[in-house]
């Protein structure tokens, strides 16, 4: 979302040139400093929402996040016994990787922070009622991504002779999650956040991918 909204700024100051006239080094500088002026207030606004969510984290999150670190162990030690074994241990190692910064954005909320950073962004810039078709070709984008994804995955295990396709998935799922929340539209962010029981689907979800991963 930020390389859109500085490709149409650059378009509409390109556009913008051609008619004043104006240098290109002229028209450069300008817009570096309108795109600087408003990336400050962003990210101090971005800081200001992202201090509130750390504050609300509560013991869920702290054993979400402990199940993460646990389920990376369990990845490590895969690891060293697909080593020992002289097989392949890439793919351990990948999977730890992630579950280890997911972890991570699970007690920093750094998620929030990008998404709000991006809104406010996009509002200082004025596109922020043009957001949508841009959010729902992201998530068409990312969707495609992350089944490109899954395959290769499934293809890795699988040429580590591994009984572990369902590792993928549990990997490709979190994936997923944290995309879907990374993007924020209005019809992912109400799916995922449907509940179930008094749990969130897209805690379930997250649930069900580390388990996967277990």
């Amino acid at each position: 979302l930020v390389c859109v909204a500085v490709a149409w700024e650059i378009t509409q100051a390109s556009w913008t040139w051609r008619r004043s006239g104006e240098s290109r080094h002229d028209r450069r500088l300008r817009h570096g400093g309108h795109m600087m002026g408003h990336l400050l207030p962003a990210l101090v606004d971005a800081a200001s929402v992202w201090e509130a969510s750390v504050l609300q984290l509560g013991l869920l999150h702290l054993g979400l996040a402990l199940t993460y670190l646990g389920t990376a162990w369990l990845c490590v030690m895969n690891a060293h016994a697909a080593r020992a074994a002289r097989e392949l241990a890439s793919m351990w190692w990948l999977t730890a990787l992630v579950l280890v910064l997911l972890a991570a954005n699970t007690l920093l909320c750094l998620d929030v922070f990008v998404t709000q950073a991006l809104r406010s962004l996009s509002k200082l810039e004025g596109l922020y009622g043009q957001r949508r078709p841009w959010q729902y070709a992201g998530v068409l984008v990312m969707a495609l991504l992350l089944l490109w994804i899954a395959g290769w995955l499934v293809n890795a295990f699988t040429a580590c002779d591994l009984p572990a396709p369902t590792v993928a998935y549990g990997l490709i799922m979190l994936l997923l999650v944290f995309a879907l929340r990374l993007v924020s539209a209005h019809a992912t962010d109400a799916v995922i956040n449907a509940n179930l029981a008094g749990v969130s689907l897209g805690r379930v979800l997250e649930l069900t991918g580390i388990a996967l991963l277990g």
